[in-house]
This record gives C-alpha cells, structure tokens and sequence, in this order.
C-alpha cells in the first residue's frame, strides 16, 4: 500500500448500496492502496421506496413538461443517495472538500499524488465542483492544470457522476436546488445557469468507471421497454440534448462577451 496523509481539507464519500458488499470492498481495497480512506455512504435503494418517500423528492409533473422520459425508481434512489452525500458533508465535520464517487471505480495516481492541489482548486466562498471523469472530449476554457491535466470550464458539462469534488458552498447550493427534483442527478450538474455552480471538468479522467468488471450498472437498463417506446425515448433524448448543448455553450457565449465589454 502507498503510504500518504490524505489532506485533512477532504472527505471521501463512496455510495453503496446495502445489498452490494462485493462493490464495497473492491472500492475501499482500489482507494485503500492509493492512501485513500473512503466512508461509506449507503445508497438509497430504489427498490425499497416507498410511493410517498418518492413523491416528496419527485416532481412528476415538471419531469412530464421539462424531461423526455420518468425517471426509474434506480435514477430516483441515485439522485437522493447523493443529497444524503451532501449533507452529510454539509453537517459532519470541518472538512472543506467532498470526494463524492460511486462503487465501481478506480482512482488514478495523477489524482492520489495531488490531493491538495486539486482540493486548493475549489477553495473560496464560491460554489465549485469538480468532475474528474467523462467519457467524451470536452471543450471549452483552460482555467487550470494540475499534474499535466487542463481543467476545463465545459461549453456543455459531460454526464455521468462517477466522481466530483464539491466544496461546502457548491454541496449546499446543490441541496437547495434539488429538494425537489424532475431529471437524473448528472443532468442537474449540466444545468449550471440554474443552480450557478461553477462546474469544472478535468480533461482526462481521473477515476475509471469498471462496473462491468462487478455485475454492471445498478441503475438498471429498457428491457422492459417495446420497441416502439425505446425509439419513442431516444428520439426525446437527442431532442433534449441538443436542447441543453444549445443552451450551455449559447449562454457560455454571452458570459464570455459580457466579460470580455469593456467598462465605460
């Protein structure tokens, strides 16, 4: 194992659901070697709601007017299982950052090696969150690089909510925002000109996503779906995305343009 003193500026969160110990230990064994040591946050169980606990959280009605699909009781367990991250951090402790990341990863030494700098990223009054994973290239503005990795200020925040840091001002402004919800959790990250988190990406990603390697994915796929209603969601999907790219880099334009006049 290496051996590190983990900032005491962090907390690290792992969700985990009760009935999945196998993921648990595979991720407490994958930080453990990285001097990382994670408390563990139980997931909420979508299975295990109950209609009421869903419909105080759930807003059905603005879900059917503002999103393309309902969501699965899995993505609706996912969004609450990450407000019970929140808070916890919001309530326990002194700790300036959270490391909020699901079961099923592994971390990268670029990260593990520069702990403090990438928490001294999101010091400040500010709400900050970093997302230090993504799928896909990213563009938009350079605001920093660490360890030889560009953070990026994204036209269009990438989905996915493998692993974030927060600080203590973006974790409660994320918590104020999502008392009540109507779309998946990492959508609510893409919409920052609502919630006004700064979100910031790494280039690269810092944390690898290996669910295929523990059973797969807990949120659960469409066989239950007819063929005509997976074709039904994927056209409401891409309309939606395009909508939400439009937007994120439409208003990232006028921010820039807004700074960038000179003042008179």
């Amino acid at each position: 194992m290496i051996q590190k003193s983990p900032t005491s500026k962090l907390v690290i969160h792992v969700l985990n659901l009760e009935r999945s110990p196998v993921r648990w230990k595979f991720v407490e064994q994958q930080l453990d070697r990285h001097g990382l040591t994670p408390i563990k946050v139980v997931a909420v169980d979508g299975k295990l709601l109950t209609d009421e606990e869903i419909n105080n959280h759930y807003d059905n009605l603005e879900n059917r007017h503002k999103y393309f699909w309902p969501l699965k009781r899995s993505e609706i367990g996912c969004f609450l299982s990450h407000r019970k991250s929140m808070l916890k951090f919001i309530n326990d402790g002194k700790a300036e950052c959270l490391l909020l990341v699901e079961d099923d990863i592994q971390v990268e030494q670029k990260f593990s090696d520069h702990i403090d700098q990438w928490v001294n990223l999101l010091r400040g009054k500010e709400p900050v969150c970093l997302k230090l994973f993504t799928k896909r290239s990213i563009s938009g503005k350079v605001v920093a690089k660490i360890a030889g990795v560009n953070v990026i200020r994204p036209n269009r925040v990438p989905l996915g909510c493998v692993a974030q840091l927060l600080n203590r001002a973006a974790a409660q402004r994320f918590l104020d925002k999502s008392e009540r919800f109507s779309v998946p959790i990492d959508v609510l990250y893409q919409q920052w000109w609502k919630h006004k988190v700064d979100i910031l990406c790494t280039e690269s990603s810092l944390f690898v996503e290996v669910s295929h390697l523990l059973g797969g994915t807990n949120i659960g796929g469409s066989d239950d779906l007819s063929a005509i209603q997976k074709i039904k969601r994927e056209l409401g999907r891409s309309w939606f995305r395009l909508k939400l790219s439009t937007t994120s880099r439409v208003l990232r334009l006028f921010k820039k343009n807004k700074a960038s006049k000179p003042c008179t």
